[in-house]
């Protein structure tokens, strides 16, 4: 059900006609720009996606049937609860008139995500459970962080007149959606789904790099809406001598990070504050690792 909000109502109808807005801004944007990686990552799904619908559809996120795409209604609510409990906060200051563009903005984000596995080839809910259960829970992971990217690029250049610097501020704001609304309403149990975790603190890292970048003079070794990911983490205990390598994967895939010591050991307790739900302090922690900074002793 939608949340309750004395501010604004949102509908499932509200819903439908902001997918389907932002699918037909996709397909003229992607038909405007073909060489674009909007055109190029979402060619399938904007050949088989003619219709939106919005329903309760139990643990699938989407299905797909004939050019017909039903979103779950059930983690787009939760979101919303999350949204509505953040701008309640007396210490932010949010015109009433900023928060259907902020939900549209996470709708678009959403679907953009979803509507991304159906050209990586796992749209189908049943094939995925079977990867799952072959053991490459750990491919099901990066095929979703990567969708998590891909999403921000699309939703960056479909909104990027909402906002003052444009594509890159766009970005930024998409990703900061993550700790700040996503990863709270989608809650789950880190010792249960480790990749789940890492999918967690890799975009940390990037907005943490995004952030870091700021205040730095220096050009970043690879751009910054890189999708960050970790190859060597099959299990996240004992994190602190554990070798691993972090992946960039912008425009192609190329190592990043080669974890030494201080790595290891910052790794694990942005880990840890990701299993304590402290976002805002894995955040921080990802900003002193990025910045090379002494690392604290402890969380």
């Amino acid at each position: 059900m939608p949340p309750d909000n004395d501010v604004t109502v949102i509908t499932a109808s509200t819903l439908q006609e902001w997918a389907e807005n932002c699918i037909g801004r996709l397909r003229s944007y992607a038909e405007t720009k073909p060489e674009s990686d909007a055109a190029h990552r979402y060619a399938e799904a904007l050949r088989s996606v003619r219709r939106v619908e919005i329903a309760e559809l139990g643990d699938r996120a989407f299905n797909l049937e004939g050019d017909t795409l039903t979103l779950n209604a059930t983690p787009l609510w939760r979101t919303f609860e999350v949204v509505f409990e953040d701008i309640s906060d007396e210490d932010l200051q949010l015109d009433p008139g900023q928060i259907i563009p902020l939900c549209n903005m996470i709708l678009a984000i959403f679907l953009l995500h979803e509507l991304r596995h159906i050209d990586q080839r796992v749209e189908r809910f049943e094939d995925v459970q079977v990867l799952k259960s072959l053991g490459f829970s750990p491919l099901v992971a990066e095929l979703d962080l990567l969708a998590d990217r891909d999403a921000l690029i699309a939703f960056s250049a479909l909104f990027r007149n909402d906002f003052e610097d444009g594509e890159m501020e766009a970005f930024e704001t998409g990703l900061a959606f993550s700790p700040r609304y996503f990863f709270k309403a989608f809650d789950f149990d880190p010792a249960k789904k480790p990749h789940k975790t890492l999918r967690a603190v890799s975009l940390i890292l990037m907005l943490a790099r995004i952030y870091c970048a700021k205040n730095s003079p220096e050009k970043p070794i690879v751009s910054l809406d890189a999708a960050l990911s970790f190859y060597g983490l099959e299990a996240l205990n004992d994190m602190e001598d554990r070798p691993f390598v972090i992946l960039a994967e912008q425009p192609s895939r190329r190592i990043y990070q080669i974890a030494d010591a201080d790595w290891s050991v910052a790794l694990a307790r942005i880990i840890a504050s990701v299993e304590k739900r402290d976002y805002d302090g894995a955040l921080a922690l990802g900003m002193l690792i990025i910045e090379n900074k002494e690392f604290p002793k402890s969380v």
